[in-house]
């Protein structure tokens, strides 16, 4: 593809995977990350690893968003306007810097817990790009019909340094392994009949 490409990325494996996905179809990537309170230390030690390794600048903004107090029925890790917040943040940076696209990490089962997650979300906030931007990049989803197993055999296929990136909501030296993030990668290398790396 044509154009520079911006890559939201945390430090977690899905948005690593969509990292390295965008690093064969763009002549170059750049990426994009946010602080906001009770983002793991790890995460953003991963996250500057991973873009090393990518040879890809990364550029880390404060946003003001920051994690909902736990009550019944809100998933872990859940940060009321994240998405919204992020992207239209991501979508106005990538204008100014002439890229062509903004890519993002997320999955199918992302959209299972999170609304703003949800590919008619997404769909809707192309919608809402076009209508305001002179310039808009293109909005591109690359993992949004795979679940993490699936996302995780991409990865292996594209050579994503698995054992850089961190999947853990709690702060801490190693990831505490209890936590639904935690959990699910777990799960998630089981399932794709795979040891996690970084374990």
């Amino acid at each position: 593809m044509k154009g520079p490409a911006l890559v939201l990325a945390s430090g977690g494996m899905d948005s690593a995977v969509a990292l390295w996905w965008a690093r064969r179809r763009f002549h170059r990537t750049r990426v994009l990350s946010f602080d906001y309170p009770g983002r793991p230390r790890g995460e953003r030690a991963a996250l500057r690893r991973l873009a090393r390794a990518a040879r890809a600048d990364v550029t880390i903004v404060p946003a003001p968003v920051e994690p909902a107090r736990p009550r019944p029925g809100l998933p872990a890790g859940y940060i009321p306007g994240r998405n919204l917040v992020f992207y239209a943040i991501a979508l106005a940076w990538a204008e100014r810097q002439g890229a062509a696209a903004v890519v993002g990490g997320h999955t199918r089962e992302d959209g299972l817990r999170f609304p703003d997650a949800r590919a008619v979300w997404f769909e809707r906030l192309r919608g809402v790009a076009r209508s305001g931007h002179r310039s808009p990049a293109r909005l591109v989803m690359p993992l949004l019909g795979l679940d993490h197993a699936a996302v995780i055999r991409l990865g292996l296929r594209l050579s994503v340094p698995f054992e850089t990136t961190w999947t853990c909501y709690r702060d801490g030296a190693r990831p505490c392994g209890r936590c639904a993030a935690c959990l699910g990668r777990r799960r998630a290398f089981a399932t794709a009949g795979l040891i996690d790396p970084a374990r």
